[in-house]
């Protein structure tokens, strides 16, 4: 009996310590505030504010995260101490994502990373850039394509800004890791032709994936267009933000409105993407403003756990005593009468 009741003791001691950081009272958290980049700096609408707080909750519904709105800002609480925004993926990524055929492509030159975070570009910047990288002047694109592959490295003025119906010069991954500067037509599909999205691995080649499945009628879109250009092997770009992130050549037609999207992923790096893409793309985009560390209260979880383990407590306490009690009287000599 005694090494049973041990045994009792000992995994309630074990259960209590196991779970301190779920009972605890109290938890570390970190609250970290997002403000919303607009081009003259003013608030913008109430509901625009509010559905953009609906895809950040909706990109971290895995995170354990609180999401609201304070006027131009989007605060986030998270549990942990000194949470970083990169550690929560790309939550301030405005997420729109462009399916563009690639005119041509022309690898990045060497070039050293900028040495400053990038600012806002202002609105004159905005519109020169528009001017060289989405102009429909052939010779204008084979100058801006140069230009535009000396410079990847630097940050993209329009990101946010771009006009998804007209051509694009911009930067992302080649197929062999690498970096290049691709001509782009205008987009044929867009984030809103998403119906879902996730990631998982593709064990035939063992790399991280990214699958998307796609609205009916963007599903006949893409049958119609990957049917007219696969015999040509023409390439594909799949362009988040104005960064191409892969650019395959079609190999066949693809008839059942499923899009994978294939690159130097890592599980992480493919499940952030997955979100980003399921999410929706941030009707507000959205800049990192301040974090600060906090005492978060107690859950509703840690409040039942904390409940169960008092009660185990007590009734563990109980048994101990009663099973005292038995074996000082069971070991009491017994008097012998005359």
């Amino acid at each position: 009996m005694v090494s049973l009741l041990l045994v009792f003791v000992l995994g309630y001691g074990l259960a209590v310590f196991l779970t301190r950081d779920i009972w605890h009272n109290s938890r570390q958290g970190t609250r970290l505030t997002f403000t919303a980049r607009t081009s003259d700096g003013s608030a913008p609408p109430t509901d625009m504010m509010t559905a953009t707080a609906d895809v950040v909750r909706e990109r971290l519904k895995s995170h354990g995260a609180t999401v609201a709105v304070d006027g131009k800002n989007v605060v986030v609480t998270v549990p942990g101490h000194d949470v970083k925004p990169a550690a929560l993926g790309g939550v301030i990524t405005t997420g729109r994502l462009d399916i563009r055929p690639v005119v041509q492509m022309v690898p990045a030159q060497p070039q050293d990373p900028p040495p400053l975070p990038a600012k806002p570009a202002d609105p004159s910047l905005i519109a020169t850039e528009k001017q060289i990288r989405q102009s429909s002047d052939s010779r204008i694109q084979l100058l801006a394509l140069q230009l535009q592959a000396g410079r990847c490295h630097d940050a993209d003025p329009l990101v946010d800004n771009d006009d998804p119906n007209l051509p694009l010069i911009t930067c992302g991954s080649d197929s062999v890791g690498g970096e290049a500067a691709y001509l782009l037509d205008k987009s044929i599909l867009d984030s809103a032709d998403i119906a879902k999205a996730s990631s998982g691995l593709d064990e035939q080649r063992g790399i991280y994936v990214v699958r998307m499945e796609l609205t009916p009628k963007a599903a006949k879109v893409w049958a119609d267009f990957t049917t007219r250009y696969y015999q040509q092997g023409a390439q594909t770009a799949f362009v988040l933000d104005t960064h191409v992130v892969s650019a395959p050549a079609i190999r066949e037609p693809i008839l059942v409105g499923k899009v994978e999207i294939s690159g130097q992923f890592t599980r992480q790096s493919a499940r952030a993407l997955a979100d980003i893409l399921g999410s929706g793309s941030l009707p507000v985009p959205l800049a990192f403003t301040s974090s600060s560390d906090i005492t978060l209260g107690a859950t509703t979880m840690s409040m039942v756990l904390r409940v169960a383990l008092v009660a185990l407590g007590i009734g563990i306490t109980a048994v101990a005593i009663v099973a005292v009690i038995y074996l000082v009287r069971r070991r009491r000599p017994e008097h012998v009468s005359a």
